[in-house]
């Protein structure tokens, strides 16, 4: 078995703000298909007020591929934390991949304004703490008391149960760095 490799390169999918709509999918496709070509792991899918759904632009980059992984730009404003593991486990269990999250604190001033959101700086990083911690659970199928998400559910599991892939350390044996992404890989529910 090969080892992994200890740095894992991401490319950028391309923006749809300036693409004409016809020619967007095929540019995502080419994009992806080129990246997979020169060895990336993965490609980052952008998320902001002005740009079309990223989990959507994942879904025409595992299709256009086979082994890239998307890594989603997730803005917990954006999207309940129930809705983010339930699209990563879906992606995962459809295409037998793994789904890296690229959890975002921040944000365009004006597009968390538009959206009802004025937290201070410091308390985002909080929010995107736990948002991470809730979807993780979920993800590995914990019971989750989704009221510090302000929703109504009151508890919630997700399925497929996914499991994280396993961390490979390098041959230097260097601590491994903690961040904000997480893989993970499906796994059949019992």
């Amino acid at each position: 078995m090969a080892q992994e490799a200890p740095i894992k390169v991401f490319s950028t999918s391309p923006p749809s703000r300036d693409a004409a709509p016809g020619d967007y999918l095929e540019r995502v496709r080419q994009v992806s298909r080129w990246s997979e070509q020169a060895g990336c792991h993965g490609i980052l899918v952008y998320a902001d007020n002005g740009l079309v759904d990223p989990w959507l632009v994942s879904q025409a980059i595992v299709a256009a591929t086979e082994r890239l992984s998307p890594l989603v730009a997730v803005q917990p404003v954006y999207m309940h934390p129930y809705s983010a593991a339930k699209m990563v486990a879906t992606l995962a269990f459809l295409h037998g991949r793994a789904v890296d999250l690229n959890l975002l604190a921040g944000g365009f001033r004006n597009d968390l304004l538009a959206l009802g959101d004025p937290t201070p700086h410091d308390e985002r990083y909080a929010r995107t703490t736990e948002y991470g911690r809730i979807v993780s659970a979920l993800l590995a199928g914990e019971q989750v008391d989704l009221d510090a998400a302000t929703t109504a559910s009151r508890s919630s599991s997700s399925n497929p149960r996914l499991r994280p892939s396993s961390p490979r350390r390098s041959s230097s044996r260097a601590p491994l760095r903690q961040d904000s992404r997480r893989r993970w890989r499906s796994e059949p529910s019992r």
